[in-house]
């Protein structure tokens, strides 16, 4: 019997533990020998930190799964509607019939039960800009997508999803188990009730597992 299989299999178990579900290329089943290489490589980088593993991680996770998120720093909200859309400036209600944009948002995203409400400095459309601060709310989900840039969250939790990591090690997992991000600064877009964020955070925590500082 070749050796390789029963021990991939040993430690596809151990990764699945972790609470990931990796994915595999097409080529897992005409070369499970490349596919061993590469799962024994993960565990060497991660367990006995033959690489630094340290400093910024670049990933991308999506979910649908964030009940909401708190934006403490300003950023750039834009929202792409579809038809209409109805928002409350300073408690007035606006219909415009534009994609939007938020400048210098901070606040609250609801994804569940739908609501945005905070503050912006100013807000642009192709047919008029309105400077100045202002409290906004918003109820309404008649928009393609919803994006947020310079986006920075000390500290994410998640319960599911899928994650991919670049660098400094590559993943592909399902998340199926609570993960955890810290220091993230980068981009959010909400569209058909699925958010991903792209960017950098500075650690990733899993249970029995720890990607970062």
């Amino acid at each position: 019997m070749d050796w390789k299989i029963p021990t991939t299999i040993v430690i596809l178990t151990a990764v699945v533990s972790l609470g990931f579900i990796p994915f595999f290329s097409p080529e897992f089943s005409d070369s499970i020998g490349g596919v061993f290489d590469n799962v024994e490589n993960i565990f060497n980088k991660i367990f006995q930190k033959e690489q630094d593993l340290t400093g910024d991680i670049t990933f991308s996770l999506s979910t649908e799964n964030l009940d909401k998120l708190k934006i403490g720093t300003p950023t750039e909200m834009k929202v792409d509607i579809r038809d209409v859309y109805s928002f409350d400036i300073d408690e007035r209600e606006i219909t415009v019939k534009d994609d939007i944009t938020f400048t210098n948002f901070t606040g609250l995203i609801v994804f569940e039960n739908f609501l945005i409400s905070g503050d912006i400095s100013d807000i642009s459309t192709e047919s008029f800009e309105m400077e100045g601060g202002a409290k906004i709310s918003a109820y309404d989900k008649n928009f393609t997508s919803l994006s947020v840039s310079n986006l920075k969250i000390g500290e994410l939790t998640v319960t599911s999803g899928k994650i991919n990591t670049k660098s400094p090690q590559k993943i592909n997992a399902n998340i199926n188990d609570t993960l955890k991000l810290y220091g993230f600064q980068g981009n959010l877009t909400y569209k058909k009730d699925t958010i991903k964020l792209e960017g950098n955070c500075t650690k990733i925590e899993s249970k029995g597992f720890t990607l970062g500082d």
